[in-house]
């Protein structure tokens, strides 16, 4: 038994020092569900909690000192655009919550956060907003609304941006775009309000990705043969249809390439990812 407490504390040192630090983006093969399981293993809510928030301290100073590709043309996004796109994803007939029932017709409870938040990092980058500044922010944990309705992650697409703290000095931060919230949130007031509002036993583990990752699960990133799976009845399909006729192939995100290839995800045969939880 002390053999294996022992296991565990030197894999959750081992996998703590992996994905922090210099690494708290976490490459987009990850098994986010195993990381978070490693590093919750014998833990109370509150030392969960700490390292949550040294995880966003640390993700926010480590990217925030890497210069963009594009440097000159580089643009933090501001809260206007961050509900200018929330307020297409509540119309567009695709991703908008009054769509959903159209694409999970037998209510196996998809959820679609991943399709939303696609949708999000795909409309920041039309719009002009520099690709680096976007990342993917996961919640991994028990979550639960208030009529009963229960999930295993929740994912949403974060932009770089800037703002004004306590002291008034002009800092970096992160919004995040997430319909479940419906307005520009800080990344820290995004994470405790999903621990304090959903989660059951406030053990939510956050963290932080390249926008390809398309689910929590190990190699789960934007593929073709994920966004046509069957499992999704054509929402990506119906997805990718609306960008080209309201951006049209010449705009900001297509090119003469295939949309998957100029949006950079690794293209490669994979399993289709774990529905059950979203």
């Amino acid at each position: 038994m002390k053999l294996l407490l022992l296991f565990g504390i030197l894999l959750s040192q081992l996998t703590y020092s992996q994905v922090t630090g210099l690494e708290t983006v976490v490459k987009k093969e990850a098994d986010l569900f195993m990381y978070s399981e490693i590093m919750n293993y014998g833990k109370e809510p509150s030392a969960i909690h700490q390292e949550n928030m040294k995880m966003i301290q640390d993700f926010t100073d480590e990217v925030m000192d890497v210069t963009p590709r594009n440097y000159r043309d580089a643009r933090n996004i501001s809260s206007d655009a961050v509900y200018d796109t929330l307020s297409q994803m509540r119309r567009n007939p695709v991703v908008s919550l009054y769509q959903y029932d159209k694409y999970d017709p037998d209510n196996e409870g998809i959820g679609f956060c991943f399709g939303r938040a696609m949708f999000a990092n795909m409309h920041l980058v039309a719009k002009g907003i520099e690709r680096d500044h976007i990342k993917k922010a996961f919640v991994i944990g028990h979550m639960e609304t208030p009529d009963g309705a229960s999930w295993g992650w929740h994912v949403a697409t974060i932009a770089r941006t800037e703002r004004v703290n306590a002291k008034n000095e002009i800092i970096e931060d992160w919004y995040v775009v997430d319909p479940i919230v419906g307005y520009p949130m800080y990344i820290t007031d995004w994470y405790k309000y999903m621990r304090d509002d959903f989660s059951t036993d406030g053990k939510l583990r956050i963290w932080f990705t390249e926008p390809a990752k398309f689910g929590p699960s190990q190699n789960s990133f934007y593929t073709e043969q994920y966004i046509k799976h069957t499992s999704f009845n054509d929402y990506f399909v119906d997805m990718m249809a609306w960008f080209k006729s309201t951006f049209g192939e010449e705009g900001s995100i297509y090119d003469k390439e295939n949309w998957y290839t100029n949006y950079k995800p690794a293209v490669r045969k994979v399993i289709p990812m774990n529905l059950e939880n979203e």
